[in-house]
C-alpha cells in the first residue's frame, strides 16, 4: 500500500548473465534434461531483469520515470559444500527440482554444477559468485 503521491521503491534482480550465483546452477539442470529452458516473459527470478521491462511497468502503472540503479551483490561460499547446501536448502523451486531428483541423479547434478562454477574458485577452494539486482525508485 502507498500513501497518496507517495514514492514506490522495490529491488529487483537483473539478468540471467549478470547473476551466476543463480543462474549456473539453473543451467545446469537445464543442460542435463532436469528443467525445460526459461522462456521469455513468463514470470521467475529474472523476470524483471531489463530496465526497459521496469519503466514500462512502472509507468504504465502510472508513476514518474523510475530511477533505476545497479546495487552489486557477492555470494561468498567457503567450499563447494556450503554452496550446494545453499543450492539445496534455500533456492526456492532449484532446491524442489534438485531434491526431488535420483540420488544418482542428484549427484550428477552436483558434480555437474561443480564444474560449471569452477571458474568462481579461488586457490583456497572458496567460492565467489556474483549477483547484479536493480534497486528502483519512482514516484
Amino acid at each position: 500500500m502507498l500513501r497518496t503521491r507517495g514514492p514506490l521503491a522495490f529491488a529487483v534482480w537483473s539478468t540471467a548473465h549478470r547473476n551466476p550465483w543463480a543462474a549456473m546452477p539453473a543451467l545446469t539442470l537445464v543442460q542435463l534434461g532436469h528443467v525445460p529452458p526459461p522462456e521469455p516473459g513468463v514470470p521467475g527470478i529474472f523476470a524483471m531483469g531489463d530496465p526497459g521491462r521496469i519503466r514500462e511497468l512502472v509507468v504504465g502503472a502510472g508513476f514518474g520515470e523510475p530511477e533505476v540503479d545497479e546495487i552489486a551483490v557477492e555470494f561468498r561460499y567457503r567450499d563447494f559444500d556450503d554452496l550446494w547446501d545453499t543450492l539445496v536448502h534455500m533456492t526456492g523451486v532449484l532446491a524442489q527440482t534438485i531434491n526431488a531428483l535420483s540420488e544418482e541423479e542428484r549427484e550428477a547434478a552436483r558434480l555437474a554444477i561443480m564444474d560449471n562454477v569452477a571458474p568462481f574458485r579461488d586457490s583456497a577452494g572458496s567460492y565467489t559468485m556474483p549477483g547484479s539486482s536493480w534497486g528502483v525508485l519512482a514516484r
